[in-house]
């Protein structure tokens, strides 16, 4: 997704999963994850970057960085279920991220990333 800054997208009630980037937001987009289901990605599940704002809430990330393949599993890099980076900022809320290879939850942004109620992040930093 990369979105004009005066446009506002919501995605819904979707799963993505053995993708190198489950969900990948960009730009200056304004972006809503809502009941999104980012399962065995293999480098991201959620990554939000560029000066995007985004909001993922009632969602689920699993085993990123957990991809397999019928030639077998693949290397994450690095494996993490939701990332910020860039100038991206957002909220997280009444979201599970678990089972990641690497951190569940992590925030490479100048922005303060806001943690919302109903968080859940369990058993991350398999790798």
């Amino acid at each position: 997704m990369n979105g004009a800054d005066n446009t506002y997208v919501t995605i819904r009630n979707i799963v993505t999963r053995n993708w190198t980037r489950g969900v990948q937001i960009n730009g200056p987009s304004h972006v809503t994850l809502d009941n999104v289901r980012a399962e065995n990605n293999i480098n991201y599940g959620v990554r939000a970057g560029g000066t995007s704002k985004t909001v993922i809430v009632n969602s689920q990330v699993q085993a990123s960085g957990f991809r397999t393949t019928s030639t077998g599993p693949s290397t994450p890099n690095p494996g993490i279920g939701v990332e910020y980076g860039g100038r991206a900022r957002g909220r997280v809320a009444y979201t599970t991220i678990s089972g990641s290879f690497g951190k569940g939850l992590n925030n490479e942004s100048r922005f303060d990333l806001e943690r919302g109620p109903g968080l859940i992040l369990f058993d991350n930093n398999r790798g």
